[in-house]
């Protein structure tokens, strides 16, 4: 739920936590979950990109997203075990700061983007553990992708996006009518605000 409602207000928070979709099997709805949320949110799929081949290459991916304002950032289908010092300065800074490709200058930028990551059998490693919500799926099937279900989700989200975003603004606002109830304790360190 809270990979849902986090883009809806992801730009009223200091920062966010990443979600990481793991999947046993491909075809189990990893991608289908950021879809989702990215539809309910943005009224479009989600763009994703690929795992960054190196440090280097991942700092200006990050750059270029932050850059051109992305609300979502997909990293799908990650196959290597994935860490990103780029990736721990934005989900818990408000701003980051890298050199801008073919110049001599830094350029600051805000990190209010909700990052999303899939991947069969994701493994995140370093400090970027500790950033990250781990959504493990398991279809309890060898081939989940056969699976049939009563409606298509990319088609019955973007029919009744007006009601779902109502549904999801109206969750966060009782909850916060009713005074934040039960918070966690002792919050999520780093993103205070999104875990209250």
């Amino acid at each position: 739920v809270c990979e849902i409602l986090t883009p809806l207000v992801r730009r009223s928070l200091r920062s966010a936590p990443m979600f990481a979709n793991s999947a046993p099997t491909m075809g189990t709805g990893k991608s289908l979950i950021a879809d989702v949320a990215s539809l309910i949110a943005l009224n479009h799929r989600a763009a994703a990109m690929s795992q960054a081949p190196s440090d280097a290459e991942d700092q200006k991916r990050w750059l270029s997203a932050l850059r051109a304002g992305d609300l979502i950032a997909l990293i799908d289908n990650v196959s290597r075990p994935y860490a990103s010092d780029s990736l721990n300065a934005i989900l818990t800074s408000e701003t980051y700061k890298a050199r801008l490709l073919g110049a001599s200058k830094d350029l600051t930028v805000s990190t209010s983007i909700c990052v999303m990551a899939t991947g069969n059998n994701l493994v995140i490693e370093g400090d970027l553990r500790t950033r990250v919500i781990p959504v493990d799926m398991d279809a309890r099937m060898e081939k989940p992708e056969t699976r049939k279900f009563d409606i298509d989700l990319l088609t019955w989200v973007p029919q009744h996006r007006g009601a779902l975003v109502h549904a999801c603004l109206t969750i966060l606002r009782a909850y916060c009518v009713a005074g934040y109830p039960n918070p966690p304790k002792p919050p999520w360190g780093r993103f205070e605000q999104w875990s209250n």
